[in-house]
């Protein structure tokens, strides 16, 4: 029971109960990316998720209200990485090619690290309540607003060449984004290394070349 006659110790009692609920939280949404990742939204009970996380099942109904909105916040947890990413190069200064690198850079970390969530998120995508459905689909457009508008100031500059800047989007969007489907952190490269060679390949989709200013 809080202390009344002593504001700073409730205080600090309350801001405890809050780490320790922040922390339930975590661990629900770690237990329930692996449980759909390994068994999927039909094959995943509630019940697994809570005994896999160590809580009592209200803990979950109390942070999520239930199964499908949790799907929704793990799968929502990709999209908002990239968003981000996205809002970061809205406000980050220098050229366009220069943001769009640092840009490329960011992306191919965040998918990296939110791989998991990415692959529940396109596995899963039927079963998100429609009103899920509906704000992550805000974010893609916004997302692809940002970069697209970075795109066509870089065509005005003169230092990207592209046809089709919304289309531009959606190649450098898949080129990043399909990275959850084979990257491995045992694989041949480091993840720097990946970070760098896929920045390099998403930027010279858009570079302007030679070929082009002879053009």
């Amino acid at each position: 029971m809080a202390d009344d006659s002593n504001p700073v110790a409730g205080q600090a009692q309350r801001s405890l109960k809050d780490e320790i609920e922040e922390l339930k939280r975590a661990r629900v949404l770690e237990a329930a990316t692996k449980l759909f990742l390994s068994h999927g939204y039909v094959g995943t009970s509630l019940d697994a998720v809570a005994q896999l996380a160590g809580v009592h099942k209200p803990v979950i109904y109390n942070h999520f209200g239930n199964k499908a909105d949790l799907l929704a916040t793990v799968a929502r947890r990709g999209l908002c990485g990239a968003f981000e990413c996205a809002t970061a190069l809205k406000a980050r200064s220098g050229t366009p090619t220069q943001r769009m690198q640092a840009f490329l850079r960011d992306f191919a970390r965040s998918v990296i690290q939110n791989r998991a969530s990415l692959a529940i998120y396109f596995r899963e995508e039927m079963q998100l309540p429609e009103d899920s459905v509906e704000s992550q689909s805000l974010l893609r457009a916004e997302f692809d607003a940002i970069v697209t508008e970075v795109i066509q100031e870089g065509v005005r500059t003169g230092e990207f060449s592209v046809k089709d800047t919304s289309l531009a989007t959606l190649g450098i969007g898949g080129l990043m984004t399909w990275m959850f489907l084979w990257y491995k952190p045992t694989g041949r490269l480091s993840e720097d290394e990946v970070v760098d060679c896929m920045a390099d390949l998403g930027l010279q989709m858009i570079l302007r070349t030679r070929a082009d200013a002879a053009q």
